[in-house]
């Protein structure tokens, strides 16, 4: 196995950048699938407490427009 690992990392070296971003994008997301149900559950139930605090009045939103110029002033 560690040989025909070798010999797969050596071909692939040889494959341009974005040949090996869309392996790399692949290989990434088959690593995902395995729990990507659990991930997903995950998510809707944070969304759903985030949701719960807004509507509770526990956290207030902020406009997407205010969000995406401190993201844009601190990432620029």
């Amino acid at each position: 196995m560690a040989v025909a690992l070798d010999e797969l990392k050596e071909q692939c070296a040889g494959l341009d950048s974005r040949q090996r971003a869309d392996l790399a994008y692949f290989l990434l997301h088959t690593l995902e699938e395995a729990d990507e149900e659990g991930v997903a559950e995950a998510w809707r139930a944070e969304a759903r407490r985030r949701m719960a605090d807004i509507r509770a009045g526990r956290e207030v939103g902020k406009p997407a427009d205010q969000v995406f110029a401190e993201a844009r002033e601190k990432y620029p």
